[in-house]
């Protein structure tokens, strides 16, 4: 897992809900500058995973980034291992490998990297924009700017009447 290695003024929290009962998503991100909330997002999608929300709210930092602050050294905080390590690490090789997942042996059949449109769009974002860092936080720890990221995740889902997206 990633520790924020240098603290950078410009701080994005990042999350994403999932009711599956409802098969929608929410993400929410919180954007602050010197620990001072300057914007935030949410929004919901129609899914069949919990993942699709959490890619969605990096995604959706990154195009905060890009609009607002373009060129900046940034942390995007989440508390989802799978997407901080997807960032970080796996989606190098899911590239090389043609977004296909293999066996660790390299036996047994390759399968299709799950939600690979949103890891395609995240690599392209991330291969371009090098001074962004992805950070793991602990979630539902009482971490304040993480709780918020959360309760607009699960606002967004609340206030979804169609989802805006399918995944």
């Amino acid at each position: 897992m990633m520790e924020s290695s240098a603290p950078h003024d410009l701080q994005l929290y990042v999350d994403g809900s999932y009711d599956p009962i409802k098969r929608i998503g929410g993400w929410g991100v919180v954007m602050l500058r010197n620990n001072v909330e300057v914007a935030s997002r949410s929004g919901s999608i129609g899914c069949a995973d919990s993942s699709a929300p959490e890619l969605l709210a990096i995604l959706e930092a990154l195009h905060w980034l890009d609009e607002n602050a373009p060129g900046e050294a940034a942390t995007i905080w989440s508390d989802s291992t799978y997407t901080v390590t997807g960032c970080n690490r796996w989606r190098h090789i899911w590239r090389t490998n043609h977004w296909r997942k293999r066996a660790p042996n390299g036996k047994g059949r390759s399968r299709d990297v799950p939600n690979v449109d949103h890891w395609k769009a995240l690599d392209t974002c991330l291969t371009r924009c090098d001074r962004i860092e992805i950070a793991w936080c602990k979630g539902h720890v009482g971490l304040p700017w993480n709780e918020r990221a959360d309760a607009l995740a699960r606002q967004a889902i609340q206030h979804a009447t169609v989802a805006t997206a399918v995944c």
